[in-house]
């Protein structure tokens, strides 16, 4: 598969959400990803669209996680679906996949 990158000529606002993510508290719910060894580990992250992760936590086996899913919204976060909708047209997408949000340590 060919892949290329470019900058894209637009800007998104993202203040709403900054503020917002200020003050949630719900930074990570599924800590799979900052596992110790892995390379994210250093990191928290909020999963607002993606694979159901609730059959996972239920049956303990995260195998088949990362298999070709359909993403569902996990989180109701306006600011972000506002955000997604205006990359999607921009872009002229035709499919959303998942979105993480990710704190890194300072430094």
């Amino acid at each position: 598969m060919n892949r290329s990158f470019s900058n894209l000529n637009f800007k998104v606002e993202t203040e709403e959400l900054k503020y917002f993510l200020e003050k949630y508290e719900g930074w990570g719910e599924y800590p799979q990803r900052g596992m110790p060894g892995s390379p994210h580990e250093e990191m928290t992250d909020i999963w607002v669209r993606f694979r159901d992760p609730e059959p996972c936590v239920k049956s303990g086996d995260w195998s088949p996680f990362m298999n070709e899913h359909e993403s569902i919204w996990l989180k109701e976060f306006v600011s972000v679906k506002k955000i997604c909708s205006q990359i999607m047209y921009l872009t002229e997408g035709s499919r959303l996949g998942g979105v993480l949000i990710t704190k890194l340590s300072p430094n």
